[in-house]
């Protein structure tokens, strides 16, 4: 959610001021909106003029000091809409809305991170116990080919080596192409 930070830049036409456009987005505000604006503006000034420089201030002071406080408003709301997840951008809601959305907003995340993980870990399981039957295989048909050796260089001596041959035979046809 990206919004313009409003550079306004006051219009005057033959002599008469005539409204504001901003200088970064091309948005536009009426002569009474912009009065409104600069109203609201004039009264910020006078009360930051006597709380932070109660001997005083030029103008270029208290405008310095307004444009670093608005700066830090546009900051704290960039901070807002990226803790809240989009669902808030403005400094104007109470503290207890703003904490709230924002735990919803944790929470929600930590409960699709734990679905994503638990999904993640029945995959791995799932994997594991092939792994465990693939191991199993493995190690009959390393019994197989033993018995398969043994037959090859001693013969079948007993009705155990036959049978352990034959489970070679089984064990081993997967592996070889054979069913």
């Amino acid at each position: 959610m990206s919004e313009c930070k409003h550079e306004w830049k006051m219009l005057i036409y033959s002599g008469a001021y005539a409204g504001a456009i901003c200088t970064l987005c091309g948005e536009t505000r009426s002569e009474s909106e912009t009065e409104a604006l600069l109203n609201r503006q004039n009264k910020s000034a006078d009360y930051w003029s006597n709380w932070v420089y109660p001997e005083g201030a030029s103008p270029d002071d208290v405008q310095n000091e307004l444009a670093d406080f608005h700066d830090m408003i546009d900051r704290f709301e960039c901070m807002l809409d990226h803790a809240t997840g989009g669902r808030m951008s403005k400094a104007t809601y109470t503290k207890d809305a703003m904490i709230s959305v924002i735990d919803d907003h944790i929470n929600e995340l930590v409960d699709e991170e734990t679905i994503a993980l638990k999904e993640e870990n029945a995959a791995l399981s799932e994997l594991l116990s092939h792994l465990v039957d693939v191991e199993l295989e493995r190690d009959k048909l390393k019994l197989a080919v033993q018995a398969a050796i043994d037959y090859f260089t001693d013969g079948i001596t007993s009705k155990e080596q036959y049978d352990a041959y034959l489970r070679f035979v089984d064990a081993a046809q997967p592996f070889f192409g054979g069913e």
